[in-house]
Protein backbone atom coordinates (compact mmCIF):
# COMPACT_ATOMS: atom_id res chain seq x y z
CA UNK A 1 0.00 0.00 0.00
CA UNK A 2 1.32 3.35 -0.90
CA UNK A 3 2.08 5.64 2.16
CA UNK A 4 1.04 8.70 2.04
CA UNK A 5 4.01 11.42 1.60
CA UNK A 6 2.31 14.79 2.75
CA UNK A 7 4.74 16.60 5.30
CA UNK A 8 3.28 18.17 7.92
CA UNK A 9 6.84 19.13 9.95
CA UNK A 10 8.72 22.54 8.70
CA UNK A 11 11.25 22.41 11.43
CA UNK A 12 14.45 20.29 10.43
CA UNK A 13 15.09 18.96 13.61
CA UNK A 14 12.13 16.65 13.48
CA UNK A 15 10.81 17.81 16.73
CA UNK A 16 7.94 20.20 18.35
CA UNK A 17 9.24 21.51 20.65
CA UNK A 18 6.72 24.67 21.11
CA UNK A 19 2.55 24.61 22.00
CA UNK A 20 3.06 27.65 18.55
CA UNK A 21 5.10 24.55 16.89
CA UNK A 22 1.78 22.02 17.89
CA UNK A 23 -0.59 24.21 16.55
CA UNK A 24 0.59 24.35 13.07
CA UNK A 25 0.05 20.46 13.14
CA UNK A 26 -2.72 20.12 14.94
CA UNK A 27 -5.75 22.63 14.82
CA UNK A 28 -7.41 24.03 18.27
CA UNK A 29 -10.47 21.56 19.10
CA UNK A 30 -14.08 22.71 17.65
CA UNK A 31 -15.88 24.94 20.45
CA UNK A 32 -18.43 21.90 20.83
CA UNK A 33 -15.28 19.69 21.95
CA UNK A 34 -13.91 21.92 23.92
CA UNK A 35 -17.23 22.55 25.58
CA UNK A 36 -17.13 19.14 27.19
CA UNK A 37 -15.04 19.94 29.70
CA UNK A 38 -16.93 20.56 33.06
CA UNK A 39 -16.09 22.36 36.23
CA UNK A 40 -18.89 20.32 37.95
CA UNK A 41 -20.19 16.59 37.95
CA UNK A 42 -23.42 17.07 35.12
CA UNK A 43 -26.07 14.52 35.13
CA UNK A 44 -24.58 13.54 32.58
CA UNK A 45 -21.42 12.63 34.18
CA UNK A 46 -23.04 11.06 37.18
CA UNK A 47 -25.02 8.76 34.96
CA UNK A 48 -21.83 7.58 33.76
CA UNK A 49 -20.06 7.24 36.67
CA UNK A 50 -22.01 5.43 38.60
CA UNK A 51 -21.83 2.73 36.52
CA UNK A 52 -17.95 2.53 35.86
CA UNK A 53 -16.56 -0.51 37.23
CA UNK A 54 -12.57 0.07 36.31
CA UNK A 55 -10.08 3.33 36.39
CA UNK A 56 -6.62 3.75 35.41
CA UNK A 57 -5.07 6.60 38.08
CA UNK A 58 -1.86 8.78 38.22
CA UNK A 59 0.03 10.24 41.06
CA UNK A 60 2.93 11.77 41.83
CA UNK A 61 6.18 9.19 42.46
CA UNK A 62 9.11 9.46 43.84
CA UNK A 63 11.13 12.36 43.00
CA UNK A 64 9.89 13.33 39.70
CA UNK A 65 8.46 10.30 38.54
CA UNK A 66 4.73 9.31 37.64
CA UNK A 67 2.94 6.15 39.61
CA UNK A 68 0.44 4.64 37.44
CA UNK A 69 -2.52 1.77 38.61
CA UNK A 70 -5.62 0.27 37.55
CA UNK A 71 -8.57 -0.51 39.89
CA UNK A 72 -11.86 -1.87 39.14
CA UNK A 73 -14.96 -2.86 41.65
CA UNK A 74 -18.08 -2.70 41.31
CA UNK A 75 -20.60 0.26 39.52
CA UNK A 76 -20.75 2.28 42.74
CA UNK A 77 -16.76 1.92 43.72
CA UNK A 78 -16.58 6.02 42.22
CA UNK A 79 -19.14 7.68 44.31
CA UNK A 80 -20.00 11.17 43.82
CA UNK A 81 -20.54 13.11 46.86
CA UNK A 82 -21.37 16.16 45.72
CA UNK A 83 -21.32 18.49 42.54
CA UNK A 84 -17.59 18.96 42.75
CA UNK A 85 -16.42 15.95 45.10
CA UNK A 86 -15.84 12.22 44.31
CA UNK A 87 -15.22 9.66 46.41
CA UNK A 88 -13.39 6.58 44.79
CA UNK A 89 -12.34 3.21 46.51
CA UNK A 90 -9.65 0.69 45.71
CA UNK A 91 -7.32 2.68 45.07
CA UNK A 92 -3.63 0.71 45.79
CA UNK A 93 -1.53 1.31 48.86
CA UNK A 94 0.99 3.15 47.11
CA UNK A 95 -0.92 5.56 45.06
CA UNK A 96 -2.72 6.22 48.40
CA UNK A 97 0.94 7.02 50.19
CA UNK A 98 1.83 9.55 47.24
CA UNK A 99 -1.35 11.61 47.66
CA UNK A 100 -1.02 15.04 50.17
CA UNK A 101 -2.98 17.99 50.65
CA UNK A 102 -4.07 19.55 47.07
CA UNK A 103 -1.90 16.96 45.93
CA UNK A 104 -2.91 16.06 41.95
CA UNK A 105 -4.93 12.98 40.96
CA UNK A 106 -5.77 12.23 37.25
CA UNK A 107 -7.95 9.73 36.50
CA UNK A 108 -9.67 7.89 33.64
CA UNK A 109 -13.06 5.68 34.10
CA UNK A 110 -14.20 2.80 32.30
CA UNK A 111 -17.76 0.64 31.99
CA UNK A 112 -15.68 -2.43 30.35
CA UNK A 113 -17.32 -2.99 26.73
CA UNK A 114 -18.15 0.20 26.06
CA UNK A 115 -15.02 2.64 23.77
CA UNK A 116 -16.63 5.73 25.70
CA UNK A 117 -14.67 6.81 29.03
CA UNK A 118 -14.77 10.08 31.33
CA UNK A 119 -11.47 11.82 32.28
CA UNK A 120 -11.30 13.67 36.24
CA UNK A 121 -8.39 15.80 37.17
CA UNK A 122 -8.54 16.64 40.67
CA UNK A 123 -6.82 17.72 43.91
CA UNK A 124 -6.26 15.30 46.99
CA UNK A 125 -8.90 15.98 50.12
CA UNK A 126 -8.41 13.07 52.49
CA UNK A 127 -7.89 9.38 52.31
CA UNK A 128 -9.63 6.41 54.62
CA UNK A 129 -8.10 2.85 53.98
CA UNK A 130 -8.18 2.10 50.10
CA UNK A 131 -10.58 5.02 49.08
CA UNK A 132 -9.91 8.65 48.50
CA UNK A 133 -11.68 11.99 48.33
CA UNK A 134 -10.93 13.70 45.42
CA UNK A 135 -11.66 17.70 44.68
CA UNK A 136 -12.71 17.74 40.52
CA UNK A 137 -10.60 20.51 38.58
CA UNK A 138 -12.68 19.03 35.28
CA UNK A 139 -13.69 16.28 34.16
CA UNK A 140 -14.55 15.33 30.11
CA UNK A 141 -15.65 12.62 28.49
CA UNK A 142 -13.08 11.08 26.11
CA UNK A 143 -13.75 10.03 21.96
CA UNK A 144 -13.54 6.18 21.61
CA UNK A 145 -11.10 6.12 18.95
CA UNK A 146 -8.47 5.00 20.84
CA UNK A 147 -10.37 1.76 22.18
CA UNK A 148 -12.06 1.40 18.56
CA UNK A 149 -8.54 0.76 17.37
CA UNK A 150 -7.04 -1.26 19.63
CA UNK A 151 -10.23 -3.82 19.74
CA UNK A 152 -9.40 -3.79 23.50
CA UNK A 153 -13.01 -4.97 24.31
CA UNK A 154 -13.16 -7.90 21.93
CA UNK A 155 -13.39 -11.48 23.42
CA UNK A 156 -9.88 -12.60 25.17
CA UNK A 157 -8.98 -15.39 27.23
CA UNK A 158 -7.31 -14.26 30.23
CA UNK A 159 -3.85 -15.23 30.55
CA UNK A 160 -3.16 -16.94 33.99
CA UNK A 161 0.85 -15.46 33.30
CA UNK A 162 3.19 -13.71 36.27
CA UNK A 163 5.68 -11.25 35.63
CA UNK A 164 9.34 -12.78 36.53
CA UNK A 165 9.99 -10.23 38.39
CA UNK A 166 8.11 -7.08 40.11
CA UNK A 167 11.39 -4.74 41.07
CA UNK A 168 11.95 -1.32 38.62
CA UNK A 169 14.03 -1.65 35.68
CA UNK A 170 16.13 0.90 33.74
CA UNK A 171 16.32 -0.49 30.27
CA UNK A 172 13.96 -3.12 28.30
CA UNK A 173 14.71 -7.14 28.71
CA UNK A 174 13.45 -9.61 26.05
CA UNK A 175 10.17 -10.64 28.01
CA UNK A 176 9.38 -6.58 27.96
CA UNK A 177 9.60 -6.02 24.17
CA UNK A 178 7.93 -9.37 24.07
CA UNK A 179 5.23 -8.06 25.67
CA UNK A 180 5.09 -4.80 24.24
CA UNK A 181 4.86 -6.66 20.87
CA UNK A 182 1.92 -7.84 21.79
CA UNK A 183 0.46 -5.23 23.52
CA UNK A 184 -2.72 -2.42 20.91
CA UNK A 185 -3.55 -0.31 24.56
CA UNK A 186 -1.68 1.81 26.68
CA UNK A 187 -2.71 4.76 29.67
CA UNK A 188 -0.47 7.85 28.95
CA UNK A 189 0.05 9.68 32.06
CA UNK A 190 1.27 13.45 32.11
CA UNK A 191 1.63 16.33 34.07
CA UNK A 192 1.18 19.93 33.20
CA UNK A 193 3.26 22.98 34.82
CA UNK A 194 0.36 23.78 36.93
CA UNK A 195 0.95 20.78 38.87
CA UNK A 196 -2.29 19.19 37.52
CA UNK A 197 -2.34 15.25 36.22
CA UNK A 198 -3.84 13.90 33.52
CA UNK A 199 -4.39 10.23 31.91
CA UNK A 200 -5.60 9.33 28.12
CA UNK A 201 -5.98 6.42 26.51
CA UNK A 202 -3.72 5.46 23.51
CA UNK A 203 -4.81 2.26 21.52
CA UNK A 204 -3.88 0.70 18.08
CA UNK A 205 -2.96 -2.58 16.44
CA UNK A 206 -0.57 -5.02 18.92
CA UNK A 207 3.28 -3.29 19.03
CA UNK A 208 2.50 0.35 18.09
CA UNK A 209 5.04 1.07 20.54
CA UNK A 210 7.75 0.80 17.94
CA UNK A 211 11.40 1.16 18.59
CA UNK A 212 13.47 4.26 16.34
CA UNK A 213 16.91 4.00 15.49
CA UNK A 214 18.31 5.62 18.41
CA UNK A 215 17.28 3.04 20.78
CA UNK A 216 14.03 5.38 21.98
CA UNK A 217 10.07 4.06 21.86
CA UNK A 218 7.45 6.04 19.77
CA UNK A 219 3.88 5.87 20.45
CA UNK A 220 2.08 7.70 17.20
CA UNK A 221 0.05 10.41 17.83
CA UNK A 222 -3.49 9.49 15.95
CA UNK A 223 -6.50 11.74 15.09
CA UNK A 224 -8.55 12.56 18.33
CA UNK A 225 -10.41 15.51 19.40
CA UNK A 226 -7.30 18.06 19.24
CA UNK A 227 -7.54 19.40 22.76
CA UNK A 228 -4.15 17.79 23.14
CA UNK A 229 -3.56 18.40 26.71
CA UNK A 230 -1.08 15.39 26.96
CA UNK A 231 1.03 16.94 24.05
CA UNK A 232 0.93 20.23 25.24
CA UNK A 233 1.97 18.89 28.90
CA UNK A 234 4.72 16.86 27.18
CA UNK A 235 6.19 19.89 25.62
CA UNK A 236 6.27 21.51 29.07
CA UNK A 237 7.33 18.66 30.88
CA UNK A 238 9.40 16.63 28.94
CA UNK A 239 8.03 13.51 30.88
CA UNK A 240 5.18 10.61 30.89
CA UNK A 241 3.80 7.70 32.32
CA UNK A 242 2.84 4.92 30.60
CA UNK A 243 0.55 1.80 31.39
CA UNK A 244 0.49 -0.65 28.99
CA UNK A 245 -1.70 -3.53 28.44
CA UNK A 246 -1.93 -6.62 26.92
CA UNK A 247 -5.80 -7.91 25.99
CA UNK A 248 -6.54 -10.76 28.18
CA UNK A 249 -3.30 -10.47 30.22
CA UNK A 250 -3.05 -10.06 34.34
CA UNK A 251 -0.30 -7.69 34.05
CA UNK A 252 0.96 -4.63 32.87
CA UNK A 253 3.87 -3.00 31.75
CA UNK A 254 4.94 0.51 33.63
CA UNK A 255 7.25 3.00 32.44
CA UNK A 256 8.38 6.47 33.34
CA UNK A 257 10.35 8.24 30.67
CA UNK A 258 11.66 11.32 28.87
CA UNK A 259 9.71 12.27 25.92
CA UNK A 260 9.85 14.88 23.08
CA UNK A 261 7.26 15.09 20.54
CA UNK A 262 8.64 14.47 16.72
CA UNK A 263 6.89 14.92 13.37
CA UNK A 264 9.93 13.23 11.05
CA UNK A 265 7.83 11.50 8.75
CA UNK A 266 10.71 9.04 8.02
CA UNK A 267 10.70 8.19 11.34
CA UNK A 268 7.55 8.12 11.81
CA UNK A 269 6.21 6.37 8.64
CA UNK A 270 6.52 2.83 10.18
CA UNK A 271 3.50 3.57 12.33
CA UNK A 272 1.65 3.89 8.94
CA UNK A 273 -1.76 2.58 8.42
CA UNK A 274 -4.05 2.83 5.69
CA UNK A 275 -1.30 4.35 4.09
CA UNK A 276 -1.25 7.45 6.05
CA UNK A 277 1.81 8.22 8.34
CA UNK A 278 0.96 9.61 11.27
CA UNK A 279 1.54 13.83 11.82
CA UNK A 280 3.14 13.32 15.64
CA UNK A 281 5.06 10.75 17.27
CA UNK A 282 6.04 10.90 21.34
CA UNK A 283 9.38 9.42 21.51
CA UNK A 284 10.34 8.36 24.64
CA UNK A 285 13.82 7.01 26.48
CA UNK A 286 12.73 4.96 29.19
CA UNK A 287 14.29 5.37 32.90
CA UNK A 288 11.82 3.25 34.82
CA UNK A 289 10.28 -0.09 33.95
CA UNK A 290 8.26 -1.97 36.33
CA UNK A 291 5.65 -5.15 36.23
CA UNK A 292 2.31 -4.32 37.58
CA UNK A 293 0.60 -8.11 38.28
CA UNK A 294 -3.36 -7.90 38.74
CA UNK A 295 -6.00 -9.76 40.73
CA UNK A 296 -7.85 -12.35 39.04
CA UNK A 297 -11.16 -10.86 39.96
CA UNK A 298 -9.51 -7.57 38.66
CA UNK A 299 -8.99 -9.72 35.11
CA UNK A 300 -12.58 -11.03 35.26
CA UNK A 301 -14.32 -7.42 35.37
CA UNK A 302 -11.60 -5.82 32.48
CA UNK A 303 -11.48 -9.25 30.17
CA UNK A 304 -14.59 -11.60 30.96
CA UNK A 305 -17.40 -11.02 28.35
CA UNK A 306 -19.85 -12.34 29.71
CA UNK A 307 -19.84 -9.87 32.49
CA UNK A 308 -20.95 -7.29 30.11
CA UNK A 309 -24.53 -8.51 29.00
CA UNK A 310 -26.70 -5.55 28.22
CA UNK A 311 -24.27 -2.73 28.76
CA UNK A 312 -24.58 -1.51 25.66
CA UNK A 313 -28.36 -1.17 25.73
CA UNK A 314 -27.78 0.88 29.03
CA UNK A 315 -25.07 3.40 28.13
CA UNK A 316 -26.28 5.77 25.25
CA UNK A 317 -23.11 8.52 24.60
CA UNK A 318 -25.41 10.79 22.42
CA UNK A 319 -28.00 11.18 24.92
CA UNK A 320 -25.56 11.67 27.36
CA UNK A 321 -24.08 14.84 25.17
CA UNK A 322 -27.52 15.94 24.33
CA UNK A 323 -28.24 15.89 28.09
CA UNK A 324 -25.55 18.46 28.34
CA UNK A 325 -26.61 20.40 25.45
CA UNK A 326 -23.12 19.79 23.60
CA UNK A 327 -24.57 19.08 20.39
CA UNK A 328 -24.36 20.95 17.82
CA UNK A 329 -26.58 22.05 14.80
CA UNK A 330 -30.58 21.31 14.34
CA UNK A 331 -30.28 18.11 12.64
CA UNK A 332 -28.25 16.33 15.76
CA UNK A 333 -30.35 18.15 18.41
CA UNK A 334 -33.66 16.43 16.45
CA UNK A 335 -32.01 12.90 16.58
CA UNK A 336 -32.85 10.21 18.82
CA UNK A 337 -30.50 8.70 21.50
CA UNK A 338 -29.47 5.38 19.24
CA UNK A 339 -29.45 7.52 16.29
CA UNK A 340 -26.69 9.88 17.57
CA UNK A 341 -24.72 6.75 19.00
CA UNK A 342 -24.42 5.64 14.95
CA UNK A 343 -23.82 8.70 13.82
CA UNK A 344 -21.02 9.30 16.73
CA UNK A 345 -19.30 5.80 16.03
CA UNK A 346 -19.97 6.14 11.88
CA UNK A 347 -18.03 9.38 12.26
CA UNK A 348 -15.19 8.08 14.74
CA UNK A 349 -14.57 5.16 12.23
CA UNK A 350 -13.90 7.80 9.05
CA UNK A 351 -11.14 9.32 11.28
CA UNK A 352 -9.58 6.94 13.24
CA UNK A 353 -6.09 7.40 11.26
Amino acid sequence: MRVATENHCDDQSGRVDSVEKLRTIIKPPAKMVAEKRQSIFEPAGQYLLDRVCGAAFVTAGQGDSFHTSMATGKPGFARILDATTICVSGIDEESVSNLRADAGFGGLFMIPGIDYTVRVNAKFLEASGDAVDLRLDEAYFHCPKAYMRSSLWASNDIQEEASSSTEAAVGLDDEMRSFLALSSFAFLATRGQAGGFDVSPRGDGPGFLRSLEDGRLVLPDRPGNRIADSLINIIESGKLGLLSLVPGSMRALQINAQAELICDEARLAESAVNGKVPKLGIALAPNQLRWIDFEREWAGVMWDETQRTGIEDTVSFGKLLARQGLLGGKRAQGMKGWALDVALRQEAKRTLF
